[in-house]
This record gives C-alpha cells, structure tokens and sequence, in this order.
C-alpha cells in the first residue's frame, strides 16, 4: 500500500492506529511504516501515530505535529475528527480489509481472509497428521499476498487518479 500511494504522488504518509491493533498483529504495522520510511528522505519521515486509545484530542494534536497528505487509518473516525477539528481533510485508507459494503470507495487492501483461512486450516491438519500437540517451539507464519483496491475518497482519488 505504502508503495502505490507513494508512487501515486503521495510523500507525507501519515500512519494513525491505537497501540492494542498494531499489538494484535505483532507490530506488522508499525513496522512496515517504519521500515519503508527508511528509503525516504529524512524530511519525510512520520511520526507513527499509536495512541493508548483511539481519541479525538490526542488525534488532532497528531495530525497538526505531523501535518500527513495522506492518512492510514481508520477512515470514519478519521475524517469525522478531521471535520470537527477544522482540519483540512486528507484521503483515508484502510491498512486492512474491510468487505466492500462496509467501505465502499475506500482505498484499502483485500487481505484475502478466504485464503488466510484456508492456510490456515491446512497448517493446523499437517501439524496433527505429523503428531504435533501443543504450541510450537518456533512458531510459523504463513503470508498470503492481500490485493490492492483503489477507491474514491471526497472530491479527489485517493491514488490521484492512477488505478
């Protein structure tokens, strides 16, 4: 996601999601942000947004320190706080799935949940067609790709019209 929207035009990608999510999936996220900062100049750089909670205040006092063009976030919060605070709107993605109705025009990555489960399930039979009980000494993952889905966002495109 940091990839397109960056070579869509997007240099100041801001990242806004409470801690316990970014805890959940073992850092993935903040982690992907900072490691794809690291190839961007200095001046580039965001601070990533991982509050205690997911509040109004302490998101404005973020939003004007970082100054984002682009938010990765949760989309309704986001742009209702954006609107009460007086800020100039930015476009909004969402960093994981959301099925289509519950987002419609969003720019957001399919995570493919089908095939996770899938992967899942075959992991889990192959651990015990082998004999294996308990939790792992080394724990596995598996990725399975996710696909990128440009939307609309307000008046603009979220990927500055490139599909």
């Amino acid at each position: 996601m940091l990839d397109r929207l960056h070579k869509a035009g997007w240099k100041r990608i801001g990242f806004y999601l409470p801690k316990v999510i970014d805890w959940r999936t073992a850092g993935a996220f903040s982690a992907a942000i900072w490691r794809w900062q690291q190839n961007l100049p200095e001046a580039d750089h965001l601070e990533v947004g991982l509050p205690p909670g997911y509040d109004e205040e302490h998101f404005g006092e973020w939003f004007r320190r970082v100054r984002p063009q682009f938010l990765i976030g949760m989309p309704q919060p986001s742009m209702d706080w954006m609107k009460r605070a007086g800020i100039k709107p930015v476009p909004v993605a969402m960093p994981a799935s959301l099925e289509p109705e519950e987002a419609p025009g969003i720019t957001r990555v399919d995570e493919n949940w089908e095939a996770i489960y899938l992967g899942a399930v075959r992991l889990l039979d192959s651990m015990l067609r082998h004999g294996e009980r308990g939790i792992p000494d080394s724990p596995r993952r598996t990725a399975i790709a996710g696909r990128w889905v440009p939307g609309q966002w307000g008046k603009g495109s979220a990927t500055r019209g490139k599909s």
